[in-house]
C-alpha cells in the first residue's frame, strides 16, 4: 500500500492546542493528523472530527469567544482512538476492509513500528478512481458489497463531499 499513502506525516503532541491543530491543516493542505506521544500513535483527529467537536464546545461554553476556545481545547480531547493501523506493505483490500469494518476515515500506516504514512477514504477513492480507468481493479461481489455497505454507513453526504474534493 506504499503508493497510496501520505509521506510526509505531519502530528501534534496530546497537548497541542486547536489554534495549533488548525494551523496544522491549513499550512501542510491535509485533512488528519495523527496525535504523536513518545514517537507512538496515539489517536487520529480528522477536520470532520475537529468541527463536530466545535459544535458541541460552543454550545456548552458559549461564552467564550473562538479564540478562547482555540487556547483551552486540546489535541488530546479532540482525538480519536484507538487509531486503526496496518502494514505498510498490507494490500489495499486489507486497508479498504481496514476503513470500512471499523467505519474510520483514516488508517495509519507503520513500518517496524515507526509512523510512514497514512491512507485516508479520500485516497482510497483516488486509487480505486486510478485503477478502474486502468482497468487493473479485480473487485469482488463480496468487497462491493462491502464498500456499498461503508458508504451507507458514512452517508451519502460524506461521499459527495469527498467525490467533489477529488474533483468527481
Amino acid at each position: 500500500m506504499s503508493e497510496l499513502k501520505t509521506e510526509n506525516i505531519v502530528y501534534v503532541s496530546p497537548e497541542d492546542d486547536l489554534h495549533t491543530l488548525l494551523t496544522c491543516f491549513k499550512i501542510n493542505r491535509i485533512s488528519h493528523v495523527p496525535v504523536i506521544r513518545e514517537k507512538k500513535v496515539v489517536g487520529m483527529i480528522s477536520k470532520t472530527d475537529v468541527v463536530e467537536a466545535l459544535y458541541t464546545i460552543m454550545m456548552e461554553r458559549g461564552s467564550e469567544t473562538f479564540s478562547e476556545i482555540c487556547k483551552n481545547t486540546f489535541a488530546k480531547s479532540l482525538m480519536i482512538q484507538p487509531t486503526i493501523q496496518a502494514d505498510v506493505n498490507a494490500p489495499e483490500s486489507v486497508i479498504l476492509e481496514k476503513l470500512m469494518d471499523h467505519q474510520v476515515s483514516s488508517v495509519v500506516l507503520q513500518k517496524n513500528g515507526q509512523v510512514v504514512g497514512i491512507v485516508t477514504e479520500k485516497d482510497m477513492l483516488l486509487y480505486l478512481a486510478d485503477k478502474q480507468q486502468g482497468k487493473e481493479l479485480s473487485v469482488t461481489e463480496s468487497m462491493g458489497l462491502q464498500v456499498v455497505e461503508w458508504m451507507d454507513k458514512n452517508g451519502l453526504m460524506r461521499l459527495s463531499r469527498m467525490l467533489a474534493d477529488i474533483g468527481i
